[in-house]
């Protein structure tokens, strides 16, 4: 590695050493202290003090990795650098520049007007041909820093070499002309890498746009990501009153259990009380009815001997009808019966002179007849009343 990549980084640092006020660096064992500042650089934008005594090179691989791209830095070796390597140690610092220079370019652009310009030129140059590698390839560090001295070194504007006279001039000359030869070539391999460089360039704008698509879309992601983590939050707020609704609601519940459960004790015991009692009055309903069939018996027996008398009741009213009918006719004979009687004593005193001697024998039967009929009345009706009595 030329001594220009490791004195443009030295006095790069070294100026962040005097704004912080800390002791000057001489060479590259001294570095590893100041790594941690120049990552919180990268992630704030401000120069502050930081402090880390564990940091190693490998730490700062991982935070490039995590920049550029696993695949940009596949050939950077931090266990080499924490060896001491010395190439290493300046391909990890120069990745750290590139992107403080693509993160914080108004802090690096401050720092930079403050270095020589030499040093502020070479810096961008080397910088500038980071910008030519995309994240899907490897970064060639070393390769980048070792021609970092020599790229223009045979530029056409330099190809007439200006020869001082002495006294091996004419060997000074061949090797000139050795040179002259020399950079053509190498003009003409530059040309053609300028040409390649110029489709890479086509290629990494393309990339860069696609990038820069795939940023905005980034960008658009987070912010949806912000907006549903925000809904998350809320969701989050809202589980948790609904978790202490859901307690208030399970401890409401298990007492509610516990007095169910006390009345379904006291029910039961309600239920099996009113079983003895309906047991009881089932027993007493039971006797009802037996007392109720034998009460409904006697009832049935009454009525029917009701039944009876009011039946013998209207037959002795019917028959006593017929007695009063029978009576009145007997009445209205016997009246009949004296009546005739009396008009037959008359008739027979009337006649009784006339007749006495002619008709003694028929006068004694007719009256013997005339008393019998009386008689045969009489016991008629003395037949009847004893009849209605009894």
């Amino acid at each position: 590695m030329e001594n220009d990549a490791d004195g443009i980084i030295l006095a790069f640092i070294n100026l962040l050493t005097s704004e912080l006020q800390i002791e000057e660096i001489f060479s590259f064992d001294e570095i590893l202290c100041l790594l941690p500042i120049l990552i919180k650089m990268i992630q704030t934008g401000e120069l502050t003090f930081k402090s880390d005594f564990d940091f190693k090179f490998k730490d700062a691989v991982e935070f490039i990795k995590k920049e550029l791209g696993s695949k940009s830095v596949e050939l950077l070796k931090p266990e080499n650098a924490d060896n001491g390597d010395k190439q290493e140690i300046a391909n990890i610092i120069f990745a750290l520049l590139f992107i403080l220079y693509k993160n914080q370019r108004a802090k690096f652009d401050q720092i930079c007007e403050k270095l020589d310009g030499k040093n502020s030129a070479g810096i961008r140059n080397l910088l500038k041909r980071f910008d030519n590698f995309d994240r899907l390839s490897p970064i060639p560090f070393t390769s980048i820093l070792n021609n970092s001295s020599s790229n223009n070194l045979f530029s056409s504007q330099n190809s007439n070499i200006q020869i001082f006279s002495s006294q091996h001039e004419k060997e000074n000359l061949e090797e000139i002309s050795k040179y002259k030869i020399k950079s053509a070539e190498l003009e003409a391999k530059y040309k053609q890498i300028e040409s390649i460089n110029s489709k890479l360039n086509e290629q990494l704008g393309n990339a860069q746009n696609e990038f820069a698509d795939l940023e905005n879309k980034f960008e658009r992601l987070k912010q949806a990501d912000n907006e549903k983590q925000g809904s998350i939050e809320l969701l989050n707020i809202q589980l948790r009153e609904i978790t202490d609704e859901m307690e208030t609601l399970r401890y409401t519940n298990s007492e509610l259990l516990k007095e169910l459960k006390s009345l379904n004790e006291r029910h039961s015991r309600a239920v099996q009380k009113s079983a003895k009692d309906l047991k009881s009055k089932e027993e007493e309903v039971g006797l009802l009815y037996i007392r109720l069939d034998a009460l409904v018996k006697q009832i049935t027996e009454k009525d029917s001997s009701e039944n009876k008398l009011k039946f013998m009741e209207q037959q002795i009213a019917n028959q006593q009808g017929t007695i009063e009918e029978l009576r009145s006719g007997l009445e209205q004979a016997l009246d009949r019966a004296n009546f005739a009687e009396k008009e037959l004593i008359k008739y027979k005193g009337l006649h009784n002179n006339s007749i006495n001697l002619q008709n003694n024998a028929t006068f004694q039967n007719d009256s013997d007849n005339s008393i019998s009929l009386h008689d045969d009345l009489t016991s008629c009706k003395i037949a009847e009343n004893h009849r209605f009595y009894f």
